[in-house]
């Protein structure tokens, strides 16, 4: 359950919000598409995060 001492803003986010993560999102899958950025598996993504592997650039 949510702290109800912190405002975690309206459960649905403006459509300004929206727009924006949609713009975004469809600015990094044209970034991958294109080979403008590296893409990992995401075990090894995994392994990173738990600090099991160093980051592979």
């Amino acid at each position: 359950m949510a702290d109800p001492s912190v405002d975690h803003g309206p459960e649905e986010p403006a459509a300004e919000v929206q727009a924006a993560w949609k713009d975004e999102i469809a600015r990094r899958l044209e970034d991958v598409k294109r080979g403008r950025v590296a893409t990992i598996p995401a075990d090894e993504a995994e392994r990173m995060i738990r600090g099991d592997a160093p980051p592979t650039l």
